[in-house]
């Protein structure tokens, strides 16, 4: 387990470097803990989403992985960037 606190650039920076050395595909964020107060944990939870997400999602676009474990009750498989898109069929 590793934990990762910061602003939400610092957090992207750590994340990216841990995501891309480790080889994570799935990524699981622990972003209340113990007995942080109801404010914070929201706040922790909109910055992760409106900050951090966007700059993770596309970190392994350019490998046109296709991702077999995405639950079938979201939608279905998480669309791909359109970079990725071109590659899936390539493969």
């Amino acid at each position: 387990m590793q934990l990762i606190v910061g602003s939400p650039r610092t957090v992207i920076d750590r994340l990216t470097d841990l995501v891309r050395r480790c080889r994570i595909g799935n990524l699981h964020a622990m972003l209340q803990l113990g007995s942080m107060p109801r404010q914070l944990v929201f706040d922790n939870i909109t910055l992760f989403a409106s900050d951090v997400l966007p700059a993770l999602r596309t970190l392994w676009a350019d490998e046109g992985w296709e991702h077999h474990w995405w639950p079938e009750r979201l939608g279905g498989r998480p669309s791909q960037p359109a970079a990725a898109a071109g590659m899936a069929g390539a493969r």
